[in-house]
């Protein structure tokens, strides 16, 4: 057979492509959209890839396994999209014809499954999106079928199809060893779930051998995709903290920093004023109650009205954001009462509770150094 006659073969057993461009498709319309509500054209806020369906096990193994498929249609910024649409584009299109259209879709939802479980046994607090478990799992499919039937091939064409999947494979291993950020689990994981769906779905490409028990090979790779699935799944560490809290903390958060940078800029202004004679102590007074104290207020509410339990990440920092916040608080109602009463006990009160608020800022920052490291 030469390679003229190798590629007629492919077009009578599998004449139209259906599945490759309709994955392409759905990832750049995935993409459009979320550019479109916030991402941009590169890497954004966590959040949004998470509200969007990334896989990131506190969530996924706390119920949400949709996770672990959803994620393979997202991409951190437009590098990310087309190197992945790029790589399927030229591997789907062989790979979907020598399996056929049906054969290729399964195989491929079920590399994506089996390489997002991966990210999550190997990753704890990971998020990981895109489609590269998905298309290792093309290249898999492509080794197996390469093994598998050897003998029907142009031995030409199976060694340089070999040559192509081994150096795709080892260079993106290689290049995820080195570059921060790769999901090398992920490409493990589906590389392997490709490989094996691989096996049973193969097929001769003579159109006689391609009828013959169709049903059965689907039912074995269904088999085998639950029984690994099952096995992977029962592995997964269940979270040991409500993510749900953690995810809220997060917000607040956000939200914290907002609220403290207008209370300063509020408190630092009133006290300029003040210092040139522009208020007298009883109107800073009122004011820095008007505009200061009650975002401290709403700032200690906040954090009073939630809860983590001492195994979530974000335990410490909650304690000490929740403690500074209401130091803050009461030295500022020292302050308060010490400009309306007069009473050096509420003044020195004031500067015992600033300084152990500024010692415990200094720990918030050092805390929060560590988890950038």
């Amino acid at each position: 057979m030469d390679n003229l006659s190798f590629h007629d073969k492919l077009l009578r057993v599998t004449p139209n492509l259906y599945v490759t461009p309709a994955l392409i498709g759905v990832n750049l319309l995935v993409f459009m959209v979320m550019g479109f509500v916030g991402t941009g054209i590169e890497a954004s806020d966590n959040r949004l890839y998470l509200n969007w369906g990334g896989n990131f096990r506190p969530l996924t193994a706390s119920g949400e396994w949709w996770r672990l498929l959803t994620s393979a249609f997202l991409h951190v910024g437009i590098v990310h999209l087309l190197f992945n649409l790029w790589v399927l584009f030229e591997a789907g299109r062989l790979v979907e014809r020598l399996y056929g259209n049906g054969y290729f879709a399964f195989i491929y939802a079920g590399s994506a499954l089996t390489g997002s479980l991966s990210s999550i046994l190997w990753y704890e607090h990971r998020i990981s999106v895109g489609a590269s478990g998905a298309i290792f799992g093309v290249y898999g499919a492509l080794l197996a079928y390469l093994l598998i039937r050897r003998h029907t091939l142009p031995p030409f064409i199976t060694r340089y199809l070999l040559v192509i999947a081994a150096l795709f494979i080892s260079v993106s291993m290689s290049y995820g060893l080195f570059q921060p950020g790769i999901d090398n689990a992920a490409h493990v994981g589906g590389l392997l779930g490709g490989f094996l769906l691989g096996i049973p779905l193969s097929r001769l490409l003579e159109p006689q051998f391609r009828i013959k028990r169709v049903g059965k090979r689907l039912l074995v790779g269904i088999a085998g995709l639950l029984s690994v699935t099952a096995v992977m799944v029962s592995y997964v560490p269940k979270p040991v903290y409500d993510v749900k809290k953690e995810l809220a903390f997060q917000d607040n958060i956000d939200w914290f920093r907002t609220q403290e940078e207008t209370a300063n800029a509020a408190y630092n202004r009133l006290i300029g004023e003040a210092k040139q004679g522009m208020i007298s102590e009883q109107q800073l007074a009122d004011q820095l109650e008007a505009e200061a104290l009650t975002l401290w207020q709403s700032i200690v509410r906040r954090f009073s009205s939630q809860s983590l339990s001492e195994e979530s990440p974000s335990f410490k920092a909650y304690q000490l954001t929740s403690e500074f916040s209401q130091v803050r608080r009461d030295a500022l109602i020292a302050l308060i009462d010490s400009l309306r009463t007069q009473d050096q006990a509420d003044f020195q009160a004031f500067r015992t509770l600033q300084a152990k608020a500024e010692q415990l800022l200094e720990e918030m920052q050092q805390l929060a150094a560590e988890e950038t490291r």
